[in-house]
């Protein structure tokens, strides 16, 4: 997961490596937030073509953990990103300022990086296994 990778550049409190990843995070945002949302348009379509029905079991499982997936990513992780650079931009480069500080270390960061993963590999579980 690329947030993995955002998080592991912010633990290491070096502003200008903030400053300088952070902006692909935010734009990162900004694609793949909507893509997101036209892939499962597309997958809705795909499943209809093929004559899954949309109401079987692992499908209804896959809207659910999309839903919570996706809610999480826009809901903290963007959040989250945008708020590490904004705090970076305006710390001072030598060192990390108190609110970015204690932005990279919200304790709320490894339960919802976690948590997404999980999300993630059980929506692919889902979509691969069909499991009922």
């Amino acid at each position: 997961m690329p947030g993995m990778f955002f998080a592991k550049i912010a633990e290491t409190e070096n502003v200008a490596a903030i400053r300088s990843a952070f902006p692909i995070a935010a734009a990162r945002a900004r694609v793949f937030g909507p893509m997101t949302l036209l892939v499962a348009i597309a997958g809705f379509w795909a499943a209809h073509v093929a004559g899954i029905p949309l109401t079987a079991g692992w499908m209804i499982a896959s809207y659910v953990v999309f839903a919570v997936t996706f809610l999480i990513g826009a809901g903290y992780h963007a959040r989250w990103e945008n708020k590490v650079l904004n705090l970076a931009m305006a710390s001072p480069l030598d060192a990390p300022s108190a609110e970015l500080k204690a932005a990279i270390h919200d304790p709320l960061g490894p339960v919802f990086g976690y948590a997404s993963l999980a999300l993630w590999a059980a929506l692919f579980y889902l979509m691969i296994a069909k499991p009922f």
